[in-house]
């Protein structure tokens, strides 16, 4: 499903024509947000590569950061840093070596300690709009349509459709982190413990 071919099948579920390009635009990138505050897959995981720490304690988020799965620090990867409050990582203060704890803040891990850090992070979805094709859209094309569609029926101000489109839209986010998950974790084998 390509952009063009998503506002197309919105604009006829919708039945309006007072719908501008516009404001397709602007319902899919508010789906896309919201869709990538609550998944949770693979295909978003990114690696931040071994990067040291500035003076001032932190690293830059990067420019598509939505969360952090795992942070480590380089040379001690089987131990990974633990996530804490802003206020916890002030209060502790720098210890000095390889830090134990990380914060987010509105643009960067803070820590406490110095060294290089490495790890995976969670990136923004592409942009279908800008992209014209995305692994998302391949990969759950309804889920597009019903977070634009709920998107779109909030700003016509249809609160029964808006509700109805997206309850179906968080049913299928579910599907897709459901899924992940499962598939994952298919090829495990689970050993059981004989008495």
């Amino acid at each position: 499903m390509s952009y063009s071919q998503l506002t197309t099948d919105v604009a006829s579920w919708l039945h309006r024509a007072d719908i501008t390009q516009a404001n397709f635009s602007r319902f899919t990138a508010m789906a896309e947000a919201r869709m990538a505050r609550l998944l949770r897959v693979r295909q978003m995981e990114a690696p931040l590569v071994s990067t040291e720490i500035d003076a001032d304690y932190e690293i830059a988020l990067p420019a598509d950061f939505v969360a952090t799965k795992v942070l480590y620090s380089v040379g001690y990867e089987r131990t990974p840093l633990t996530a804490q409050t802003l206020d916890y990582i002030t209060s502790r203060g720098v210890v000095y070596g390889i830090p134990k704890n990380f914060a987010v803040t509105a643009d960067a891990w803070r820590f406490d300690g110095t060294g290089s850090v490495a790890g995976t992070y969670y990136q923004a979805l592409p942009s279908l709009e800008t992209d014209g094709t995305t692994w998302l859209e391949t990969l759950a094309p309804d889920l597009y349509l019903f977070s634009v569609l709920a998107e779109a029926c909030m700003f016509v101000q249809d609160s029964e459709r808006a509700a109805l489109y997206s309850g179906r839209a968080r049913e299928l986010l579910q599907e897709v982190n459901a899924n992940d998950q499962r598939d994952r974790f298919s090829g495990l084998l689970v050993s059981s413990k004989r008495l």
